[in-house]
C-alpha cells in the first residue's frame, strides 16, 4: 500500500512541477546562446522571462508542498485518504519521501536557471561565481560530500515536517472560516519556538568548538545535522498523532 500512496502522490503532482520544468531548462539553454550571438534586446527579454520563471519555482515548489501535506490530509481530500487501510506512518513517509524529491529537483533545475541566467550577463561573471563558492564549499572526499548532503536532506524534512504540523495544529485548534490566517500564526509561533530553541543548542557548541581550536566544518555540519534530525523527529511524532487520532477534517 505503501508503495501506492507514494505512486498517487507522484501523479498528483508531476503535472503542475514537469511543465515549469520544461520551460526553465530550456530558457536556461537558450537565454545565454542569445547573447554569444549578439542579440542583446533578445537576451535582456529572454532574461527577463528566465528571472520569472525562477521565481515561479521557487513558489510552485511550495505551493505543491502545502497543497501535498495540508489540503490533501486534513481538507476534503482527505477523507479519500483516510478511507483506504493506510497506516499514519505510511501517510506521513509517502508525504516527506516524494516532497523532498521535488524539493531536491527545484533546487537542481533552479541552481541550471542561475547558472543560464550569470551567463547570459558574463562568462568572466560566471566564473567568478562559481569559483567564489568553490572556496566556500571545499569537500575533501566523498564523506564530506556526503556529510553536506544529510545536512540539506534533513534540514528539507525538518521543512517539510514543520508545514505539516502547522496544518495539524491549526486543524485541532479552529474550525472557521480564517484558517489561512490561524495558519500563519501558527507557523510563526512554532518556527519562532524551534529557532529560539535552536540557538540555544547551537550557541553552546559553537564557543566550545572555537574555544577548543576545533573549528573543522565537519564537526559543524554533523552537530547542526543532528538538531534538524531531532526537531525532524519531534515533528514526526506530533504528527503521527495527530493523523492516528484522526482529527476533525475540513
Amino acid at each position: 500500500m505503501f508503495r501506492k500512496l507514494v505512486k498517487h502522490e507522484f501523479l498528483a503532482s508531476y503535472r503542475s512541477y514537469l511543465p515549469v520544468y520544461v520551460a526553465v531548462i530550456v530558457f536556461s539553454i537558450i537565454t545565454p546562446l542569445t547573447r554569444q550571438i549578439k542579440l542583446s534586446e533578445v537576451s535582456t527579454l529572454l532574461m527577463s522571462v528566465l528571472g520569472l520563471l525562477m521565481a515561479a519555482l521557487v513558489f510552485l515548489t511550495l505551493y505543491n508542498i502545502i497543497i501535498s501535506v495540508g489540503k490533501r490530509v486534513y481538507g476534503k481530500p482527505g477523507y479519500l485518504l483516510f478511507a483506504t487501510p493506510v497506516s499514519a506512518l505510511q501517510i506521513i513517509l509517502s508525504k516527506v519521501l516524494v516532497n523532498v524529491f521535488w524539493g531536491f529537483s527545484s533546487i537542481l533545475i533552479a541552481i541550471l536557471a542561475f547558472s543560464g541566467f550569470l551567463l547570459s550577463i558574463s562568462l568572466d561573471g560566471f566564473i567568478g561565481f562559481y569559483q567564489s563558492i568553490g572556496t566556500l564549499f571545499v569537500f575533501e572526499n566523498t564523506f564530506e560530500i556526503f556529510s553536506f548532503l544529510m545536512l540539506a536532506l534533513f534540514y528539507m524534512t525538518y521543512t517539510i515536517l514543520l508545514i505539516m504540523l502547522t496544518f495539524a495544529v491549526t486543524n485541532a485548534l479552529y474550525k472557521g472560516e480564517h484558517k489561512v490566517i490561524v495558519g500563519f500564526v501558527v507557523y510563526f509561533v512554532i518556527s519562532q519556538i524551534t529557532g529560539i530553541l535552536t540557538s540555544i543548542f547551537t550557541v553552546g557548541p559553537l564557543f566550545l568548538f572555537s574555544g577548543l581550536g576545533n573549528t573543522n566544518a565537519m564537526n559543524f555540519i554533523w552537530y547542526f545535522t543532528l538538531i534538524y534530525f531531532a526537531l525532524a523527529s519531534i515533528f514526526f511524532y506530533l504528527v503521527y498523532v495527530s493523523i492516528e487520532k484522526k482529527l476533525e477534517l475540513q
